[in-house]
């Protein structure tokens, strides 16, 4: 935020991919990358999206949210990682500057993704940064790891984890995975 408290970003953000209409597939063939305080990888705000595939999708930022998805989708493909080096910060979310942790995947309002598949791991390196966040339904395939201190490496949600490998470092006393 400004000195004044205004609610504007101190940082330029950036997002590697955000579309408002609808789409029946995106491909995305090589690894997307971002920088830059809130710079997310994908984000599915309005509009449908039937499928969404990644080489991979990497943020190295506080509040850089490699997936984001507020829509129904039916199939979410990662054949390598879906990783994350920040922690909380502020940034700019459908036209308001908020606090924002750098989960790996977030599912927001109920929202069902009908598979989401992931070749290499879910990773957050962030402090207080849950990985994979859920207020919807998801049928997961790979792996979740939370390598910062704080809460965990799964919240909320109806999230399948059986053959799912959990990895949290979290210190005594928080959770590695609270579905």
């Amino acid at each position: 935020m400004d000195r004044a408290g205004a609610g504007h970003l101190s940082r330029p953000s950036g997002i590697g991919f955000v579309r408002f209409a609808g789409l029946g597939t995106l491909r995305i063939e090589a690894p997307a990358k971002t920088f830059g305080s809130g710079a997310c990888g994908f984000n599915l705000y309005e509009g449908h999206l039937r499928e969404a595939s990644f080489a991979s999708i990497t943020t190295h930022a506080d509040a850089g949210v490699p997936i984001q998805v507020s829509r129904p989708v039916e199939r979410l493909r990662a054949d390598g990682d879906v990783r994350t080096s920040g922690g909380i910060g502020q940034t700019l979310v459908k036209g308001h500057v908020v606090p924002l942790p750098a989960y790996a995947v977030s599912i927001q309002h109920d929202d069902d993704v009908g598979e989401l598949s992931i070749g290499g791991s879910l990773i957050t390196e962030g402090d207080n940064v849950i990985t994979l966040q859920v207020q919807g339904r998801i049928d997961l395939s790979g792996s979740v790891s939370a390598a910062g201190a704080g809460p965990g490496a799964v919240e909320g949600g109806t999230v399948d984890l059986s053959g799912i490998t959990i990895a949290s470092q979290a210190p005594a006393g928080g959770a590695s995975a609270r579905p």
